[in-house]
C-alpha cells in the first residue's frame, strides 16, 4: 500500500508539474518573448519635428530629428562630378531625410538649363547613387516651379521618396529613405515636403 500511494504521489505531481509548465505564460509565471531569430519590432518613437531655417540657402524646410550638415556628389550625366551641399536627419536607424541643393548645378549646364532635361538627369543621379529602381514619377506645382516627385524600391527592399524643385538655376533635391514603407512614413514624407518653402526669388534663367 505504501509502494502504491508512493508511486501515484509521484504520477500526480508530475502530471501538476507538466501542466503548470504548458500553461506557464497563461498562468503569468513568465514573460512572453519574441523569438531572437524573428523580425525586430518597428522602432515606434515619433519624429522630433523641428523648423530648420536655411534662409540663406534659399529654403526652410521641418526636419524630423537633429540635422546634420554634409556634402553629396552631383553628376552631369556626361563624367563631370561636383560637391554640394546637403543636410540630413535620421529620426530611426532605419530612416533618412536629406536636402540637397545648388546653384546652376552640373545637370542643369549639360542639360543646356532645360528644364524637363535637368529634372531627368537629376532622377536619374538620384536613382543611381541610391541603387534603386524607379517605381513612379508625377509633375507637381506646388513651389510654382517646375517639380517632380518620384519613388523607388532600393536594392534590399528599401523604399526610396524623392522630389526635384527647379527654381530658375537653383535646383534642390528633397529625399527620403526608409527600409520599408508604411502609412506613417508615408505620412512624414508628406509632411517633410510639404513643409519645404522658398525664402528668396528664383534667379533668372
Amino acid at each position: 500500500m505504501r509502494l502504491a500511494a508512493f508511486v501515484l504521489s509521484i504520477v500526480v505531481t508530475g502530471a501538476i508539474a507538466y501542466s503548470v509548465y504548458c500553461y506557464r505564460i497563461e498562468l503569468g509565471l513568465v514573460s512572453q518573448r519574441v523569438n531572437a531569430t524573428g523580425p525586430a519590432p518597428m522602432d515606434s518613437r515619433a519624429p522630433d519635428w523641428r523648423i530648420v531655417d536655411r534662409s540663406a540657402d534659399g529654403f526652410k524646410v521641418e526636419m524630423p530629428a537633429e540635422v546634420v550638415d554634409s556634402r553629396a556628389s552631383a553628376f552631369s550625366g556626361y563624367g563631370v562630378q561636383e560637391e554640394i551641399p546637403l543636410i540630413e536627419a535620421s529620426p530611426r536607424p532605419d530612416n533618412r531625410f536629406a536636402v540637397a541643393w545648388d546653384d546652376d548645378p552640373p545637370v542643369e549646364r549639360s542639360a543646356g538649363e532645360e528644364a524637363e532635361s535637368t529634372l531627368d538627369r537629376a532622377q536619374a543621379g538620384a536613382l543611381a547613387r541610391t541603387r534603386a529602381v524607379l517605381t513612379g514619377e508625377w509633375q507637381s506645382h506646388t513651389s510654382g516651379h517646375p517639380e517632380r516627385d518620384f519613388t523607388g524600391r532600393i536594392a534590399g527592399g528599401g523604399a526610396l521618396n524623392a522630389r526635384l524643385i527647379l527654381a530658375g538655376k537653383r535646383l534642390f533635391m528633397l529625399i527620403v529613405t526608409s527600409a520599408s514603407a508604411s502609412p506613417e512614413r508615408d505620412g512624414d514624407v508628406k509632411r517633410f515636403f510639404n513643409s519645404f518653402q522658398l525664402t528668396e526669388p528664383a534667379r533668372a534663367n
